[in-house]
């Protein structure tokens, strides 16, 4: 079982702190949200969380089902699904609650949710495909692969580099006086996402405003920006040949088995799409589907499941079942410490956030109606997923704790832990002492829901003592099945 570095309470403050900052930095802010037109109203009964005490520690799936039921309940998130992941494999999942509220639709395995910020990791994945093949380097001008000059009016001699797209240090700003008036509702975006960004970042250009960029020259600083990053997406169409959902569905989704997996809605069946819903106070407003010209930065649809499946790559150094999506060496240059700035825990790789103290991998995403989060240990290798359809802005915050909790969770998860270990020694005082022969009994139990039952396990007991010796073989358990999935 792996062990924290640090204690809890520190990591907890230190999570909740970066977290909570970047997913005040994506999409919309409070105000723009209100101009969204709001339907009908309905509540939610508030149930108080059961005591944490240790049980989180123990890795027991059935308190920490009703503890996650609690707190999305308390949240007032209409549906949740939520997965653990160990060695690159899904070992625990959980679905809870509505997908559609009115039409009672329970969430399962093929609810599909807008993911928000989560579709740049996809992106990255595809971008480092082609760099790969060689056809760009990390600090090349942008503009010399696009059809049009990307510069800060401020710095018009600097060059704005690939790699700062990817930091979040290119100085292109989110100007929502433009965006919000691109958030297009019921379907997909009919505003092409190369025009958009040609005539955003161009001066003259028909979405073109000075407050496009900010006042500081490229490379100085950090500030999380969605257009900035959707021009990555926009050099993948340019040296690829193809458009950005096509050439993922080719080289990412097909490669990973993510087979209901979409940025858009005119491919996915809208049976399995979760409803968007945003609570203000105690009161959960039903949402619109919307869609942005820059749908490769946050319009990503996709259940937990098929969503872990990107995750495992990732964990299994680029490979998930014997299809290669990206080489050892690439993840390792995405999970680089390629922007730090200690003094403000902010640790960044080329896209993905990183939090310290565990070194934890991870991208939050909010949408309207939304809010997702994915991460994974390097290290210690176990990772989670956390996708629901609902958005609360005010209770960020406890969010967040869920969050850190379904990480501190995963950590310590493990599918065969032993539940009980009693040792019949001769003198009755439990301690093996010299010259006694006792007998070991240890029980295990199935705690996985994701699979049924195990057959035919073989346990092996043995010693790197040379003072204990073992006088029986390894032990076969009998029957097919230990215990019942809880």
């Amino acid at each position: 079982m792996n062990n924290l570095r640090i204690p809890s309470l520190t990591l907890l403050l230190l999570f909740i702190f970066t977290t909570h900052t970047s997913a005040q930095l994506e999409f919309y802010d409070k105000d723009a949200q209100k101009n969204i037109s709001l339907k009908t109203a309905y509540q939610f009964q508030m149930k108080a969380l059961p005591p944490a005490g240790n049980v989180l520690r123990s890795a027991n799936p059935a308190w920490f089902e009703e503890y996650m039921i609690s707190m999305q309940e308390e949240l007032l998130y209409p549906g949740v699904s939520a997965c653990v992941l160990k060695g690159g494999q899904v070992f625990w999942k959980s679905h809870h609650g509505l997908a559609n509220v009115w039409n009672a639709v329970p969430v399962t395995d093929e609810t599909a949710y807008t993911v928000a910020s989560i579709s740049k990791t996809i992106m990255i994945t595809a971008v480092m495909q082609l760099y790969e093949q060689q056809l760009f380097g990390l600090e090349d001008d942008i503009s010399d692969h696009i059809p049009f000059l990307v510069r800060n009016f401020n710095f018009p001699d600097d060059v704005i580099t690939i790699k700062q797209l990817m930091t979040h240090t290119s100085s292109i700003g989110d100007n929502y006086t433009i965006l919000n008036d691109h958030f297009f509702p019921g379907g997909d975006n009919p505003v092409a996402m190369d025009d958009f960004l040609e005539g955003y970042l161009t001066e003259g250009g028909e979405y073109y405003m000075t407050q496009n960029f900010y006042a500081y020259s490229p490379g100085a600083t950090i500030n999380y920006t969605n257009v900035g990053s959707c021009l990555l997406a926009y050099l993948v169409e340019v040296l690829s040949g193809q458009d950005f959902e096509s050439y993922c569905q080719e080289h990412v989704f097909g490669p990973l088995g993510m087979e209901e997996t979409s940025y858009l809605f005119a491919s996915l069946d809208p049976e399995n799409l979760a409803t968007p819903y945003t609570i203000q106070g105690t009161t959960v407003y039903l949402d619109q589907q919307y869609s942005w010209p820059i749908y490769p930065i946050g319009n990503l649809k996709v259940s937990a499941l098929q969503l872990a499946k990107h995750l495992c790559m990732y964990m299994n150094q680029g490979t998930y079942n014997n299809a290669v999506v990206l080489q050892s060496e690439t993840i390792d240059l995405i999970t680089g410490h390629h922007y730090i700035n200690p003094n403000l825990n902010a640790y960044f790789g080329l896209i993905w956030f990183i939090d310290p103290y565990p070194w934890f991998y991870s991208h939050t995403g909010r949408w309207i109606g939304f809010n997702t989060m994915y991460g994974f240990s390097k290290d210690e290798n176990y990772g989670m997923v956390w996708l629901s359809n609902g958005d609360n802005y005010d209770q960020m915050g406890q969010t967040a704790t869920l969050w850190y909790d379904l990480i501190l969770y995963s950590a310590q998860y493990e599918p065969f832990p032993i539940e009980a270990m009693d040792i019949a020694d001769e003198d009755g005082d439990g301690i093996l002492e010299a010259g006694e022969e006792v007998d070991l009994f240890l029980s295990i139990r199935n705690y996985t829901n994701l699979l049924d039952s195990v057959s035919d396990l073989e346990i092996s007991i043995s010693s790197t003592s040379t003072q204990v010796g073992m006088i029986t073989d390894p032990v076969t358990a009998p029957g097919n099945l230990l215990y019942q999935a809880t």
